[in-house]
């Protein structure tokens, strides 16, 4: 079956959503063992798909983009090497030739979009939203983060939108088998009960200090875990909005003026609860109107006669703007309430209506909304001053300026930092406080010293001028001065060991036939219960490693692993489990028909891909390759 569909059965239903997301990075399987092949590849050229070419420039600007979002994911700026361990540099380069494959495609089929139907997908977008709409300066800062322009990043999105229509119409209407889903939901919703013993290090009593050959081999063999990290000397400058808005002073003439300025902001405009019934032509319509007037019929005896049920009759509870066409919203707002309007020609039908409930127009008094109004005067005085200082603060630095200088000159305050590691704290292991600190980290130790930096834009936190003005690289720390840390991670290495040694006993006990009751009482401990685990699920004390031990030994066998806490052990036997019955019509079942069928769909996207370029002739520059993603020589 699918490789995605037999790693799931293996590794657990929780691996389904990781494995949807490793699809849409690995888009070809064989790419990498491909032999570089030059056949007239032009200077700039990294990779080929029949005709479409990916340069060295654009896979270049595609790795750096990843760096920088996996950096910030794990909190530190991930190096060469680091970077390299990860398969971002072989993430990247499928991606770019699985993206070069269907783009090729792409033009055969002659797939297209005009540029105005382009922008409006961007900006409906969830990518360039804020809130739920499109925001052009989140979208500029996504542009500066790229490294692209306006012009590029919608040839770019334009690319992305062709090559999902390609991939729909690859996916088609794809239903997961019964026997299928029957399958996974057995696996997944499968429980066992356990019951187990708990070994702790307090029963170890002391295992007292290691002698100075077993430290020494210790250090030795985990140096690098004792190196000193590596820390960043910068100087920063922020503006932020919340503290200018703090020292602006608006009096209460000021927010008064401002209120009636704006006084339609604080309306609530009048409302009407409004029924109406259309008729087919102006005679119906004039004879219901004359009986409801000479009081033959009602508003009600009419719409029961015309087999009208209330949905048919109501236009809900709306101001006068809401009814967009005129002749019925004048009407509707000229009647009293409980009244029946005459005949009302409206744009689309005839109609006689009817105001059952009115909401007169409210307006929220000023010292209600006062505080309000003055922090938004505030905020909106804070704004204009820091927009003329931002410009300032890049006019001298264009001009050499540094940010001590500019500080000075402007009245700022310039914020010096000692010493930062990767994680944003000093040498004593504390968190250093600063604005935008999830940007700002990562970015003093994407540069070096004497390099020309980029303010941080935080949108509506502010924004963070800087620079980076030493480095103090990471070193070996000798024993000595790492000793009381070497002591501390021997003790806890010592003490799992012991723990380990001596649970790995228990369970031979068990194996030999001594029942876990004897054992455990045998060895001071307790036995208890744990019910209805579930896989990769962690609870009642068991990590969710633990649970899947459970579901790797067999019903009545014993065996040993690392507890909830991540230090004790636990010795258990697994007591009974249990299978519930499949229901392909039960809410979760439909859902997970939805994920496999999700993964079908992929697993044949990435076969089409590599069927693709098998046939239109896969081509990799691996000088280019490697220069473009920051790899040495052969390495990688």
């Amino acid at each position: 079956m699918l490789t995605s569909i037999r790693t799931t059965f293996q590794q657990g239903i929780a691996r389904l959503i990781l494995i949807a997301l490793m699809v849409l990075l690995i888009l070809s399987f064989a790419l990498w063992g491909i032999q570089d092949i030059f056949r007239g590849f032009r200077s700039n050229e990294a990779i080929s798909v029949g005709g479409t070419i990916v340069s060295t420039e654009e896979l270049q600007r595609a790795y750096t983009l990843e760096v920088r979002q996996q950096s910030r994911r794990f909190g530190k700026v991930l190096s060469p090497a680091e970077a390299r361990l990860l398969g971002i540099n072989r993430q990247v380069v499928q991606r770019a030739a699985g993206n070069a494959a269907l783009d090729e495609q792409v033009k055969k089929y002659g797939l297209d979009l005009e540029p105005i139907k382009v922008a409006e997908i961007v900006r409906s977008d969830p990518a360039f939203q804020n809130g739920g709409r499109f925001d052009p300066t989140y979208f500029n800062a996504i542009l500066r983060e790229s490294g692209t322009t306006e012009a590029g990043l919608l040839a770019q999105q334009r690319q992305t939108y062709l090559r999902s229509q390609l991939g729909e119409a690859l996916g088609g209407e794809i239903v997961a088998p019964e026997v299928m889903q029957e399958a996974f939901a057995r696996y997944s919703g499968e429980t066992r009960s356990i019951a187990y013993a708990t070994l702790t290090d307090e029963q170890l009593g002391d295992i007292g200090q290691p002698d100075a050959a077993a430290l020494q081999t210790f250090y030795d063999e985990r140096r690098a875990a004792f190196r000193t990290p590596e820390y960043r000397k910068f100087t920063y400058l922020a503006l932020v909005p919340d503290a200018f808005a703090a020292k602006v002073v608006v009096t209460d003439d000021d927010a008064k003026a401002t209120y009636e300025s704006r006084k339609s902001q604080f309306t609530a405009a009048e409302k009407r609860t409004v029924q109406r019934i259309a008729f087919a032509n102006d005679a119906e319509a004039s004879a219901a109107a004359a009986d409801i007037a000479s009081g033959k019929a009602t508003f009600d005896s009419i719409a029961a006669e015309r087999k009208l049920q209330p949905a048919d009759l109501d236009l809900g509870t709306v101001t006068k703007a809401q009814l967009l066409d005129s002749a019925l919203a004048d009407a509707a707002f000229s009647l009293a309430e409980g009244t029946t309007s005459g005949v009302v020609h409206g744009r689309l039908s005839t109609v006689i209506l009817r105001v059952t409930k009115i909401e007169r127009e409210a307006v929220t008094p000023f010292d209600l909304v006062k505080d309000e109004i003055k922090k938004e005067v505030a905020s909106d005085r804070a704004r204009n001053e820091l927009l003329d200082l931002q410009t300032k603060i890049d006019d001298e630095r264009s001009g050499g300026a540094s940010l001590k200088e500019i500080a000075g000159k402007l009245g700022l305050q310039v914020v010096e930092v000692a010493a930062m590691d990767a994680q944003g704290r000093d040498p004593t292991g504390k968190t250093i406080e600063m604005p935008l600190q999830d940007k700002l980290a990562p970015a003093v130790f994407a540069n070096d010293p004497g390099s020309d930096t980029d303010p941080i834009d935080g949108r509506d936190a502010g924004t963070v001028w800087y620079a980076v003005d030493a480095v103090t690289r990471s070193r070996d720390r000798t024993l000595d001065e790492a000793r009381a840390d070497v002591v501390a991670a021997w003790t806890v290495d010592e003490k799992a060991r012991r723990l380990k040694a001596r649970a790995d006993d228990l369970v031979k006990q068990l194996d030999g036939g001594k029942s876990l009751d004897d054992v455990a009482k045998a060895a001071n401990l307790d036995v208890k219960q744990a019910w209805n685990l579930k896989r990769n699920t962690e609870g009642q004390g068991l990590s969710a490693a633990a649970a899947n031990l459970v579901f790797s030994t067999p019903v009545k066998s014993f065996a040993t692993t690392l507890s909830g806490s991540g230090t004790d052990r636990i010795v258990l036997q697994v007591t009974d489990n249990a299978v519930p019955p499949f229901d392909p019509k039960a809410d979760q079942a439909v859902t997970m028909a939805r994920q496999i069928e999700q993964l079908i769909g992929e697993d044949i996207l990435v076969e089409y891909v590599t069927r693709l370029q098998n046939d239109l002739g896969l081509v990799v520059n691996q000088t280019n390759v490697n220069r473009a993603t920051g790899v040495v020589g052969g390495e990688g």
